[in-house]
């Protein structure tokens, strides 16, 4: 979150108190997590897809979107949470994972 810092940043952030923001964060991740899970799991998607293997990058999905959290809880003083995921190497080998999964799904016939 943008700390003690988040009003200077933009007036806005300091009529929010950080408990709701906290917990709007973990529903939105969540909500996000939940939906691309039902997505894999709909006929839309095994119809486009032509089997089941779509869901097999749900984990790192997952795992991507709870670094996040970790990144965005723990890293206060960071000005942009985009700055910090482009500079944690785990979220980045994460991404990398899920981004081979996905288009050797599509591309390569697994």
């Amino acid at each position: 979150m943008a700390g003690s810092k988040g009003g200077t940043q933009r007036l806005v952030l300091d009529r929010y108190p950080p408990n709701v923001l906290r917990v709007l964060l973990y529903l939105l991740a969540v909500l996000t997590i939940l939906s691309y899970v039902l997505y894999t799991q709909s006929p839309h998607a095994l119809t486009f897809l032509a089997h089941a293997a779509w869901r097999s990058p749900c984990p790192s999905w997952c795992s991507g979107v709870l670094r996040f959290i970790w990144i965005v809880q723990g890293k206060v003083d960071s000005e942009s949470p985009t700055d910090s995921m482009l500079r944690d190497a785990p979220f980045l080998i994460n991404l990398l994972g899920y981004a081979v999964a996905i288009m050797s799904i599509l591309y390569g016939g697994w």
